[in-house]
């Protein structure tokens, strides 16, 4: 089961191919199956105290309805989400487990649960517009984006895909940063990365027999996953990264737990 949500895109594998997708949870990516629950837990191996917890909570049929966020001093941010029977969906505001005021986004669905537009309001203020476009198979195509209600949103990016339909390349307007994905025979891919002065690195993605991904590799980022459960949703990740300092390389990992719908 595909959970269409909605802040920001993410790259995913889902039976052995890349597609750009909107989600809205910690880990970034889709979770599979009649999920109830997650509960995401990050710890930062160079200090055992630093720890970030995200629950999310979704209804019978994927949607999130509510996040949690938790950290070193208790509760944080947290967001409830409440559907129309016209496909829309309010997104309301919690700070510390009380309501702000004024703060809260209205969200456009279309027939498929989809998120075609947003509304962000602040002091009951319209402060952002976004807009995302799709193509006939629902893959996204183009997102826009507007912070200032007196212009009208502008394209932000842009997204191809081959004839089979994987992702090949994405493109980040307003940065000028892009990525291209090259796939491999044997199942693992390779994603090249460009910023706006021609620098670039490359990332090997490495899956298992099942298309999971196994592991991530560059020079820049390591990430490995180590654990998935029966619906093929990753328990248990851990990464590290590249500062280029004196520090090193730093990591964390990321562990959660995943309940289901019966």
């Amino acid at each position: 089961m595909k959970k269409y949500v909605f802040l920001f895109i993410s790259t995913f594998i889902l039976t052995g191919s890349l597609y750009a997708q909107f989600v809205d949870n910690i880990s970034n990516d889709v979770i599979n199956g009649p999920v109830k629950k997650t509960t995401t837990i990050i710890r930062q191996n160079s200090d055992p105290s630093d720890v970030e917890k995200t629950i999310i909570w979704y209804d019978s049929i994927g949607r999130i309805v509510k996040t949690e966020e938790y950290g070193e001093e208790g509760p944080g941010m947290s967001y409830v989400y409440q559907y129309t029977d016209s496909n829309i969906c309010w997104r309301y505001t919690y700070e510390r487990k009380r309501l702000v005021k004024g703060a809260y986004c209205k969200i456009y669905l279309n027939s498929s649960g989809q998120k075609i537009a947003s509304h962000e309001y602040y002091n009951n203020h319209l402060t952002r517009v976004d807009s995302i476009a799709y193509d006939a198979q629902g893959r996204v195509v183009e997102t826009y984006a507007s912070e200032y209600i007196e212009r009208e949103p502008s394209l932000t990016s842009l997204y191809t895909y081959d004839s089979t339909g994987r992702l090949t390349e994405e493109r980040n307007i307003k940065t000028g940063k892009r990525y291209t994905i090259t796939y491999l025979p044997n199942g693992d891919y390779t994603k090249q990365f460009f910023d706006k002065n021609g620098k670039t690195y490359s990332q090997t993605c490495i899956v298992d027999k099942k298309g999971q991904l196994n592991r991530i590799e560059s020079d820049e980022e390591k990430v490995k996953y180590s654990r998935y459960d029966c619906f093929g949703n990753w328990l248990k990740r851990e990464a590290s990264v590249n500062t280029h300092s004196f520090i090193g390389w730093i990591g964390s990992t990321t562990e959660r737990t995943i309940e289901y719908y019966k």
